[in-house]
């Protein structure tokens, strides 16, 4: 039985005082995060590297693929941050989430159901691939792959690069772990 085994990555930790904050590169640690996990992932059989198009994702994924040179990285503007959705109860604990108009969050929904439906499928062989992207998009797609509701994504954390492995197998999804941090020492683990 064929196992795709998904390697999610959160973006090493990133300027955000940049003139645009979605556009900031990696800092220094994130730079040394983002090597930890490279090295971690570095005896893996990876067979593909996708990433976000944001400046702070291709960066980590560059450094990532040093390890694997022979693969070349896909960009996805589907990988992009968004918000997939927005509970009442998150909307109580902070209020400016009720200012996000909706339509910005069913575009952030179809996003991520589409990048979900175009990453996370049955594969013939075994596949090991990783993904570098964002905290939110990560989150919904751990949501979406335990068939829980979408508005628990909001309660899970990732840390800059956090690991999360997930596994699909013929009519099985499966979590192997979220934001696992065990590459990074306690003083590299961030959260922005």
């Amino acid at each position: 039985m064929s196992k795709h085994i998904i390697y999610l990555i959160r973006h090493g930790y990133y300027d955000s005082q940049s003139e645009d904050q979605l556009e900031g590169g990696l800092t220094l640690m994130g730079i040394e995060q983002t090597e930890r996990v490279a090295q971690r992932l570095k005896a893996l059989p990876i067979k593909a590297i996708s990433s976000s198009i944001l400046k702070r994702a291709v960066e980590t994924a560059l450094i990532i693929g040093k390890n694997h040179p022979e693969i070349k990285i896909q960009q996805s503007s589907e990988l992009c941050e968004c918000i997939p959705c927005v509970s009442e109860s998150a909307k109580r604990r902070w209020p400016m989430l009720a200012q996000i108009p909706q339509e910005i969050i069913e575009s952030g929904k179809m996003q991520a159901d589409s990048a979900f439906k175009r990453y996370f499928k049955e594969s013939a062989s075994d596949e090991h691939e990783i993904i570098v992207c964002h905290g939110n998009i990560i989150r919904y797609f751990v949501c979406r792959a335990l068939n829980l509701p979408d508005e628990i994504w909001f309660n899970l954390e990732i840390a800059n690069c956090g690991l999360t492995q997930i596994c699909i197998e013929p009519g099985r999804i499966s979590l192997i772990s979220h934001n696992d941090v065990g590459h990074l020492p306690d003083e590299l683990v961030t959260y922005s």
